[in-house]
């Protein structure tokens, strides 16, 4: 079911579960690669991913609307801000085609949610 960055510019796919939030999803997923998760900000939508040396932004959007280039150039700016040694990760339901192009051309990754969306979201 997998669709290849090279075609779709998604690299990673996050399956929510009936009940599941998309953090608990999302951490069960990065927790299988063996990143460990960490709270990064009051935002509730940031983490920081560390597996070794390599530290990488996490940002996670469950919204109904696309997420835009903005979310992704805040992405990479906190990663650089928290000296970031692997590009972001922004994962989210749609992504505008700005937000594609923005990622391929600063070097973030896209991830998409699927499964049930939370009541209200975005």
């Amino acid at each position: 079911m997998f669709i290849h960055s090279w075609f779709s510019g998604i690299e990673h796919e996050v399956v929510i579960r009936p009940g599941e939030e998309p953090e608990e999803a999302m951490q069960r997923y990065f927790a299988r690669r063996g990143y460990k998760i960490h709270k990064v900000t009051d935002a509730k939508d940031v983490w920081l991913l560390v597996r070794g040396d390599e530290k990488r932004v996490l940002v996670v959007k469950d919204w109904r609307r696309p997420v835009g280039y903005n979310i992704i150039l805040e992405a990479i700016n906190l990663s650089e801000k928290l000296g970031c040694t692997g590009p972001p990760v922004v994962l989210a339901r749609k992504f505008a085609p700005g937000a594609k192009e923005a990622a391929r051309r600063w070097g973030a990754e896209l991830g998409v949610l699927l499964g049930p969306s939370r009541e209200g979201a975005g």
